[in-house]
Order: structure tokens, then C-alpha cells, then sequence
């Protein structure tokens, strides 16, 4: 036997009444025992629904737990048992209070539990002779009971506690001064489901559903005020309905919450018709049993969530994945882990009521059913108690009436005192209600601690759990075998809220019967103008075929690096240049990234890459061009020809500062404002998602950076230019300065096209992400091309024709007075033809030649040809003479032909005589020229047997003809000079 005080008490109360010998003090009933001495008697009646309509038992409360809770806690206040509660332990001792208890069915009705609380409360505690009066009050069940009954029993001053009455309305002690509650509030819960659709399931938008009762209104406030605080970005969207809604009212609000797109519902109902006909409309409307819906309830709902529902019908395909979240009375050890704890000690004690002394106890103190007579009501009551499931697990009630059984009997022993002459001044509901809002204890529901004015329960003191409905078969298959139409849901507990933290215990199955997260919104898929697969390899592409041009180039480079026109170009330089060429290509493959096909730190690295890739390849480009011509105009501007010695820190030094100048802007830029991969947000749709973004590098600080680097490269592209115009007269073993120029014309024109579209595409609506990178990817890839093209090509054709014919010696000597030739034929253009006289003849045939043989040029040279060894030999036959003689005869040849226009002019003789004097000058001057070998044209070219550059004659009319015929066709200009003097073009004197 468990409960052995409350027989003997109820005995010892009923013997007082009769014989008279009860006095009341406060709220108690104050008799003496067997020994004589004084016992107060607090009773404390339960107001919770054991039937519905006062016909069949209720079960989904919990109530004849409940009764069996109460009495297990009366029985340990008045043995001082601390087995659950230590702050009991030895209260028998200290304190002479004693509890009883008895039960009222409230029939799930507001007027029958205020009609019983009246007849409870009425003068002197509505006992009589036999029955205890009352000292405070358990209950209601449900908040639309509490509300009404704590009017009552609080301006009759009566404490009353209800055991899972949630309703925040009645967080007013003005209206309800002496409520209290050992659940916590739906605001509390309300915090905790808030807390779990926000932090766990990570939902922004929720559809809530609510009965526009005090209960279902007050919790749906809750929702609320907890979004405000611990998810102010929630979207909220509320609507309500009656309790029995009609279908047209229960229609309008599910269209309310279709027309919201939201793929997550809160759900506050209490009564099962209201649920089937909820969730029946919701399938009908596509918001629930979609697999992609979810539905979450309040406590209210589940009984109905735990009905067995039609296993083809519309309910049970909406309610699969449904979850519930309520305050829970305590959990087991087993289920949140640690050692047996106070609701594992208090379910064992509760188990230990089921003996057969108790459970006839329990049914004398059960309420007698409406309408029924007391061998009926017995009936009733026996089927539950001596069922096989009775107390084989407590109700979600019977923890918290435990507790709040305690906590009346420690604030009724703490609120009595003692006079100095031993006898005990008893309490009112007042002092009851006031020390109990101020104890706390560790009770089977948790840790037990009252706000004390608002007399509710912590929710920071109460446990909260997830129940996921999942469906599974169980205890529904036919006698014959066959499988029941009908199926049920099964709980299944997967989080668990302690401390304002929750905690998984088990996967929670949506409706879809897996355990991924659904979204709270439609999908919606986001164009985020990733760069498309086909540019990308465009461009990698022109990447990699610039790379192979400079492979091919330096291939090309190291194996004729012994040649002349690679010795003469330079070969460290032409290198330098395609090593400049490929790390400028190779900054296409970092532009080729982006967060479609890399992570964020990648992305992040490409970003800084490119630039550093891009205007570090060109700055070797330019400066090793601009360096390298500037070496050879170094040499050839030496106008005595003296031995002028380069050396290689010379020409390091400008490039150096060129590529130091890139690395310390690219550093800077890097260390302070590094550019990084962001994602930008074009539009969005009416959640204010993201449907269109693009990609791009950014950086709070680029342009100064970038000017800075225009600046140095601009310039040095400028100095460049300058270098090679410097140089247009070399030949191509020296110098490419037509194709330097025609390079930087090739750059130039497409960054003229390029740069302006690239800055067109680069806005900031996302549309041109193609077409900027296919732009910036051509150009660099054209700018590669160009350089690795125009300078290496014209060399290969070159070298191909003129496979290292001569000495480097004779092209740095036909290199030095190209730079003159030019010049001279300009200077002679405005020379007319004539005939020459033998006076000049005969000057031009002592003094130059005498000239060049003081120089100890050979006189007879054998002839070679030109196109083979002279580099300019398609620019024409070149004559050279002594540098001391060039202006003097350039003057002397222009006053004679002057002086034979003249006298040619002023001469009236007939046309034989003036025929026969030129005849007679021409073949003197041939006589006088008779030592010489003429070099005809590009066909004919220099002596074999010494390096002396040969002497041109030009001869017109039958001279000409007896020319060709003698030494072959003349198929370009002759010119006239001798020594180191320039070109004399005779056909434009």
C-alpha cells in the first residue's frame, strides 16, 4: 500500500465532523488525532475533465494519472517523503499540515466546472459534517476553464494551480490574483517553438492558425511578441477561426494561407472536428501531405494528432510529418542521458499506486459521473484503473499536479506560524499563494520556479519537446490477419528544450519520409549569371594558344640562338619578352573563375591574380622591348664608331624599376585593399529573395590602384615607342621598330574597341558577365598574339631566306650606314637627271676613288650577290664613301648637273653636236671608271675576297641597253657614290 495517510486522514475527518470537534483556521480544517494532538487539514480538490459530457471516460488529458498523482504527493508531504522532492523530507516533523484530496469532473465544460468551483468555495469551504472544506484548488485542464474558475477562486480567496492551463491571458493578477500554474505559458512555449522553427528548421515565413479563444488568440500573441525577440526577420502571417468552424470559415482561412506561399504552419486547435476539417481542406488545396509542406501544433492537438485516422484518407496523408511542440512534466534519464533523476524516481513511486488497496483508494475519490449512478461510476473508473496501460507510463498532466501538489503543501507548512503558546496561526489563500510564488524546488517536471507576480511557471525552468507523428502501423491488424483500414500516427521525440537551448534527440522525418529540411518558400531558381561553359573555354583556350605561340617562339629562339638575326636581336631579351607574353596569357585562367566552379577563398585568390598576372607579363614585355632597342641605339648612335661597351646592369636598371614600380603597386593593393569575390543582387521577388545576382571582383579602394599601374605601364609603352622610332632605320637584325609599331598599333586598336564595351558590360544589372570576360580574354589574347607575332614571325621568314650568310661583323657595318641611307636619297631628290660632264667625271674618278683606295679598299673585288649577304639588299644597291667626303660631294655633284642644265639650255647648236659632246663626256667618264666592277641590282652583289662594299654607275639610253646586254638586266635603281657616303639616287637629280 502507497498511500496509507489519506485513508486514515479521510477517516479521522469524517469522525471529527461527526462528533463536532472541527475548527477552522485560514483555509484549513483544524482537528486533533489520536494522541490529542493538532492537525491541520488542508484539502485540496482537482477540477479536470474525466469525461466529455459527463458519458464514457476522457483519456487524453490524463486525468486518473493525474488523481493518482496527487494522492502519491499528498502521501509523501504528510510521511515526509523526500524520495522525489528532498525539501520534503521530514516535513511531518516540522510541520503539523496535512493534505487530502478528491476529484470533480469539469466535463470539458465551463459551466459545469463553474457551478462545482461555487459549490467548493461556498461559506466554510463547502464541506460538511463528513467532508473536508476546501484549501485551495488543482486545475483546470484547459485555459477557458481556468480563466472563469480563477475569478472565482480568487476573490473567495482560494489559491488556485492548474497543471497545464497555458493561456497567457491569464498572466494578470489584477484579474486573477491568486493563479498560478506549474506549466509554463504558451508565451513560454511560444519562445521555444519560435527558438526551434527559427534555429533548427532556420524558418523565415510561417502561416499561423488559431482559435480565436482565449487559449488559441493568446498563443498566437505569444508567437508574436517571441518573433519580435528571438526571430525579428520572421515573417508572420495570422488568420483565425471559431472553435467548429463552419467549412466556408475553415475554407477562407486555408485560402488564406495558400494565397501565402509558405511552406511552414502553426497550427493552434483544440478540437479534433476542427482538425480533421482543417487538414482535410489543407491536402485538398496542395499545403499539406505534399512533401514539401510542414505542419507544427500547439499541445492542444494531440489527442487529435494520435486518433487513428482512414489509412487512404485525406487527414492522414496531410497529418504524416506533422510535429507538435508542448512543456513537458519531466523526461527519463534513458531519453535525455545522466544518471536516474527526479522524474525516473517519481515514475517508479507513481507505478507503486497500482496495487489493488490503492486503485479501489483512487476509485472512491474519483468524481461521481453526471447522470450516473455510484455502482456505474465505479464501473467506469474500474475499466481505467485496472486497465493494463494504467500507469504504465505517466500522463503529460500527471507531473506537473504533482508538483503542484507539493508546492501548496510546502507554501501551506511555510506560511503557518507558531504563537508562543504552541499553537499554530494557520494561513489564508493570500499567505499561501505569496510563499509559494517564491519557493523553488527540483520536482518531476524539472526544476520548479514561479515568476512571482504573474504566479506562472519559468519557462527557463521547464522542458519543452518536439513530438514528430510519423506514420508506422501498430495495434491495428484484423482478427483474420488482414491489415486495418484504419492507421495510426506514432510520436516519435526528437528535440527537447532545456535552458533556452534545444537539443536533438532523433531525426525529424518531414513529410516527404525523409529527414531533409524542407524550404519555407516555393523554389525558386536564381539566375546567377554564372560565366557559360562554352566562353570559358573560349577563353582558356586563347589562353592556351598564346602560351604555345611563346613555346613555340622560345623553341625557335634557342635552337637559331647562334644565328645571326637572333644574335643580333638579342636573344636574353627575346626570352624576357615571351616569358612576359605567357605570364600576361596566363591571367586569362584566373579571369576563368568564379564561384560556379570554385569555393570563396579561391575565388577571392583569382581575384588578385589576374592583375598581378596581367601587368606584371606586360611590364616585362614593354620594358624588355624598350630595353632592348635602346641597347642597340646606344651602340649605333656612336658617330665616331668607337667601341662602346653595354653591360648588362646598364640595361637592368630601367627594367627593374619598371617591373619594381608593378610589384609594389600589386603589393600595396593586395596587403591593404585586396580585391575580393562578392555576389551582387540584381532583383528579387516578393519574399525578397535573390532571383537574379552576378558575380564580380571588388574592392572598396581599385582606382587609384589601377591608375597608378595605366601610369607606369602608359609610360613605358610611350618610352617604348619612342625607342623604336629612334631606331627606324636599322636593319631587322637590330631593331623591329616597324613591327614594335605596328604591335602596339594592334593593342592600341583593340583596347580602343575593347576597353569601351568592357566598361559598357561591366554594370551592374549582370547582363554582360559574357561578354566582359570575352572581352577582356581577346584582348589580352589579341595583345599576346601581336607581340609574339609580329616580332618572331618577320625573324623566321628572315632567317629562312638568309640562313647565317656572313659575318656579324658585316651586318653590324651594313646595319650602322642603313641608319644614313634614307637620309642621303632625301636629300638627293631634288636632283634632276642630265648628262654629266667630264669635268665631273673626271673629279669624281681621281678624288673618290683615290679616296676609297686610300682606304685601302681593293679595286677589282669579285662579285657575290647582294639579296645573299647585304641585309638590305631588297632595299636596294648601297655605295658607300668616306665619311670626310660625303657633304663635298653631294654639293659638287649638285653644281655640275646644275651647270649642264644651264649650258644645255643656253647652247643653240643642232641636236648631232650636243649628241656627240655627251657621247664623248659619257665615254670618258667610262674610261675613267674602267677599274671598277659595277654591281647591277639585288641579283648582283658584294666582293668575296674583301669586305670593301662595291661602286654603282647608272647609264641611260643606249648606254643602258649596252649595259644589259654586256653584264644582264638592271632591275633597280643604280646609284651613284663611293666610300661610306650615302645612297645618291640618281633617277631624281
Amino acid at each position: 500500500m502507497s498511500l496509507p495517510t489519506l485513508p486514515a486522514l479521510d477517516s479521522l475527518r469524517s469522525a471529527a465532523g461527526t462528533s463536532g470537534s472541527v475548527t477552522r483556521a485560514g483555509n484549513v480544517d483544524v482537528i486533533s488525532d489520536s494522541s490529542g494532538a493538532e492537525v491541520a487539514l488542508c484539502h485540496i480538490p482537482q477540477l479536470v475533465p474525466f469525461t466529455v459530457g459527463g458519458s464514457g471516460a476522457y483519456r487524453n488529458v490524463g486525468a486518473y494519472e493525474g488523481a493518482a498523482a496527487v494522492a502519491l504527493a499528498a502521501q509523501h508531504l504528510n510521511s515526509g517523503d523526500g524520495s522525489v522532492v528532498t525539501e520534503v523530507r521530514g516535513l511531518d516533523k516540522r510541520c503539523n499540515v496535512r493534505v487530502t484530496t478528491s476529484n470533480f469532473d469539469t466535463e470539458l465544460s465551463e459551466r459545469v466546472a463553474v457551478d462545482q468551483l461555487i459549490e467548493l468555495t461556498n461559506e466554510g469551504g463547502g464541506g460538511n459534517e463528513t467532508t473536508a472544506n476546501t484549501c485551495a484548488l488543482l486545475g483546470a485542464a484547459l485555459s477557458g476553464i481556468s480563466i472563469p474558475t480563477s475569478i472565482i477562486s480568487g476573490l473567495r480567496g482560494y489559491t488556485q494551480v492548474s497543471p497545464v492551463s497555458t493561456s497567457s491571458a491569464l498572466d494578470n493578477p489584477a484579474q486573477y490574483p491568486l493563479f498560478a500554474r506549474t506549466v509554463p505559458s504558451d508565451d513560454g512555449t511560444a519562445v521555444a517553438a519560435i527558438i526551434y522553427l527559427s534555429r533548427v528548421l532556420g524558418v523565415k515565413h510561417l502561416g499561423i492558425l488559431h482559435v480565436n479563444d482565449a487559449y488559441g488568440s493568446a498563443f498566437a500573441r505569444g508567437l508574436s511578441e517571441a518573433a519580435k525577440k528571438y526571430a525579428p526577420d520572421m515573417d508572420l502571417r495570422v488568420t483565425d477561426v471559431p472553435n467548429s468552424a463552419s467549412d466556408k470559415i475553415m475554407g477562407r482561412a486555408v485560402d488564406f494561407l495558400v494565397n501565402t506561399e509558405f511552406r511552414y504552419f502553426f497550427a493552434v486547435v483544440l478540437i479534433t472536428e476542427d482538425f480533421n476539417n482543417l487538414m482535410t481542406m489543407a491536402y485538398e488545396r496542395g499545403i499539406a501531405g505534399t512533401g514539401q509542406h510542414t505542419w507544427m501544433f500547439s499541445d492542444g492537438a494531440g489527442s487529435a494528432l494520435a486518433d487513428p485516422k482512414d489509412r487512404e484518407g485525406k487527414v492522414h496523408r496531410a497529418s504524416r510529418g506533422a510535429g507538435m511542440i508542448q512543456a513537458e512534466g519531466g523526461l527519463p534519464s534513458s531519453t535525455i542521458g545522466g544518471p536516474r533523476n527526479k522524474y525516473d524516481k517519481f515514475v517508479e513511486a507513481l507505478r507503486g499506486v497500482k496495487n489493488p488497496t490503492d486503485i479501489d483508494y483512487l476509485s472512491r475519490i474519483l468524481p461521481k459521473t453526471f447522470g450516473s449512478t455510484d455502482e456505474e461510476t465505479r464501473n467506469i473508473h474500474s475499466a481505467v484503473l485496472e486497465g493494463a496501460d494504467f500507469l504504465s507510463s505517466p500522463s503529460i498532466i500527471a507531473p506537473f499536479l504533482y508538483d503542484a501538489t507539493i508546492a501548496l503543501g510546502l507554501a501551506g507548512c511555510q506560511a503557518t506560524a507558531t504563537n508562543a503558546n504552541g499553537v499554530g496561526q494557520y494561513f489564508g489563500g493570500a499567505e499561501q499563494f505569496k510563499t509559494m510564488v517564491n519557493l523553488e524546488f527540483d520536482g518531476a517536471s524539472g526544476t520548479v520556479e514561479f515568476d512571482n507576480i504573474t504566479g506562472t511557471r519559468t519557462p527557463e525552468s521547464a522542458i519543452f519537446s518536439v513530438q514528430n507523428f510519423i506514420d508506422l502501423d501498430y495495434g491495428y491488424e484484423e482478427p483474420n490477419g488482414s491489415i486495418s483500414s484504419t492507421v495510426q500516427l506514432k510520436s516519435v521525440l526528437t528535440d527537447i528544450f532545456t535552458s533556452g537551448e534545444w537539443s536533438n534527440i532523433e531525426p525529424y522525418r518531414f513529410s516527404d519520409g525523409t529527414t531533409v529540411i524542407p524550404s519555407d518558400l516555393p523554389y525558386l531558381e536564381t539566375d546567377n549569371n554564372y560565366l557559360s561553359t562554352g566562353l570559358r573555354a573560349a577563353g582558356l583556350a586563347m589562353c592556351a594558344l598564346s602560351i604555345l605561340l611563346s613555346a613555340a617562339a622560345a623553341i625557335w629562339t634557342f635552337r637559331n640562338r647562334k644565328g645571326n638575326i637572333v644574335r643580333a636581336s638579342q636573344p636574353v631579351f627575346l626570352f624576357l619578352l615571351i616569358g612576359g607574353v605567357a605570364i600576361a596569357a596566363s591571367s586569362i585562367i584566373p579571369l576563368s573563375i568564379d564561384d560556379s566552379i570554385a569555393s570563396q577563398n579561391i575565388c577571392d585568390g583569382a581575384c588578385m591574380a589576374f592583375p598581378w598576372l596581367l601587368f606584371s607579363g606586360f611590364a616585362v614585355v614593354l620594358s624588355s622591348l624598350f630595353t632592348k632597342t635602346h641597347r642597340v641605339n646606344v651602340i649605333f648612335r656612336n658617330p665616331s664608331f668607337k667601341r662602346v661597351q653595354v653591360t648588362p646592369k646598364d640595361v637592368a636598371k630601367p627594367m627593374m624599376a619598371i617591373l619594381l614600380a608593378n610589384v609594389l603597386v600589386l603589393g600595396s593593393w593586395t596587403g591593404l585593399h585586396p580585391l575580393q569575390w562578392v555576389r551582387r543582387v540584381t532583383s528579387t521577388d516578393q519574399f525578397g529573395r535573390a532571383s537574379e545576382t552576378f558575380g564580380l571582383c571588388s574592392s572598396d579602394m581599385i582606382a587609384p590602384y589601377l591608375a597608378s599601374l595605366a601610369v607606369i605601364n602608359f609610360g613605358s609603352l610611350v618610352y617604348a615607342l619612342y625607342e623604336a622610332y629612334a631606331a627606324r632605320n636599322l636593319s631587322l637584325e637590330f631593331a623591329e621598330s616597324e613591327y614594335i609599331f605596328k604591335a602596339m598599333a594592334a593593342i592600341l586598336l583593340v583596347s580602343f574597341v575593347g576597353i569601351p564595351v568592357f566598361v559598357i558590360t561591366s554594370g551592374s544589372d549582370g547582363a554582360g558577365i559574357d561578354a566582359n570576360y570575352f572581352v577582356t580574354a581577346a584582348v589580352v589574347f589579341v595583345a599576346c598574339c601581336a607581340v609574339i607575332l609580329l616580332i618572331f614571325v618577320p625573324k623566321m621568314i628572315y632567317h629562312a631566306r638568309k640562313k647565317n650568310k656572313g659575318s656579324m661583323t658585316d651586318v653590324i657595318r651594313a646595319s650602322a650606314n642603313a641608319s644614313k641611307t634614307k637620309r642621303w636619297s632625301s636629300d638627293s631628290s631634288g636632283m634632276g637627271s642630265a648628262k654629266l660632264s667630264s669635268t665631273t667625271t673626271k673629279r669624281l674618278s681621281n678624288e673618290s676613288f683615290q679616296s676609297n683606295t686610300s682606304q685601302n679598299f681593293p679595286t677589282n673585288p669579285s662579285m657575290t650577290s647582294v639579296n645573299e649577304q647585304h641585309p638590305l639588299g631588297e632595299e636596294g644597291v648601297k655605295v658607300l664613301v668616306h665619311p670626310k667626303k660625303q657633304e663635298e660631294l653631294v654639293k659638287n655633284l649638285k653644281d655640275e648637273i646644275r651647270a649642264l642644265k644651264r649650258a644645255a639650255q643656253d647652247r643653240e647648236v643642232a641636236e648631232e653636236e650636243k649628241e656627240g659632246k655627251l657621247n664623248e663626256e659619257i665615254s670618258m667618264l667610262k674610261m675613267k671608271l674602267k677599274d671598277c666592277k659595277l654591281v647591277g641590282n639585288a641579283n648582283r652583289g658584294r666582293s668575296e675576297e674583301n669586305d670593301k662594299p662595291p661602286v654603282h654607275e647608272y647609264f641611260e639610253g643606249k648606254v643602258e641597253e649596252e649595259w644589259e646586254d654586256e653584264h644582264g638586266d638592271v632591275s633597280v635603281p643604280l646609284v651613284w657614290g663611293m666610300g661610306n657616303a650615302p645612297i645618291v639616287n640618281l633617277d631624281n637629280v
